[in-house]
């Protein structure tokens, strides 16, 4: 089936709206348009990406085995962007792996676009794992679906010394784990915007909210982005 994600226009708009989309970017700034067609090239490009490089992924299903890594790091004006092709169906990432944990970001500034990642249900513990440990942080999804795991579909930061700061989640949807949508250890600059959240135990730590389409959830200051700590 064939689903029309929000076009392009509405998306500027949502953008316009908020005025916090730090990531935002001319296209003078991209450095690299990468299309990608397999798993192991979606696999390639992120193990090689640089700042300010787009890689672009058809609609369809891609297994991807053990876990993704987002080891790199962008910058706040070329963040790094991994994307599904086009304004219509979705980039499906199937983590069919038993390590444990689904997508790892170890890097800075990225931005997931219109992707669609599932996990393995009987074996993955945290689905997207921000790893503030290991300098992950500065996270943007947009428009994307998240689903089946055991524990978190988003775990950000792996211990209480280290924070995950400055994330914006847009217009995502989290469904089918017997766990928590989002679990935030440690970490300030968040943004939680139209969140949809279907067949899990509870919505994010430190919310109290009932399931369905949601409005802003912000933790920290009203306009973080692009700021400097006081």
């Amino acid at each position: 089936m064939r689903i029309h994600r929000f076009s392009r226009s509405m998306r500027v708009a949502l953008v316009a709206g908020l005025r916090v989309l730090a990531f935002a970017h001319p296209a003078s700034a991209v450095a690299g348009k990468i299309t990608v067609g397999s798993a192991k090239d979606i696999r390639l490009a992120m193990t090689a990406a640089k700042p300010g490089d787009v890689i672009s992924v058809p609609p369809g299903e891609y297994t991807m085995g053990e876990a993704l890594v987002a080891g790199n790091s962008g910058t706040r004006d070329k963040p790094i962007t991994l994307r599904t092709r086009g304004e219509t169906g979705y980039a499906k990432l199937k983590i069919t792996g038993d390590s444990g944990v689904g997508v790892r970001i170890l890097g800075e500034f990225w931005v997931l676009h219109g992707l669609h990642i599932e996990g393995n249900p009987d074996a993955t513990l945290d689905l997207i794992q921000i790893d503030a440990t290991r300098g992950g942080s500065a996270l943007q999804m947009m428009d994307c679906r998240v689903s089946c795991c055991k524990e978190y579909l988003f775990k950000a930061s792996r211990s209480r010394e280290q924070d995950s700061d400055d994330v914006i989640l847009d217009h995502c949807e989290w469904f089918d784990c017997p766990g928590t949508a989002i679990d935030l250890v440690a970490g300030d600059h968040w943004i939680s915007r139209a969140r949809r959240t279907t067949s899990v135990r509870s919505t994010p730590a430190r919310r109290n909210r009932p399931a369905g389409w949601i409005g802003d959830c912000r933790i920290g200051r009203p306009n973080p982005f692009g700021s400097t700590p006081e």
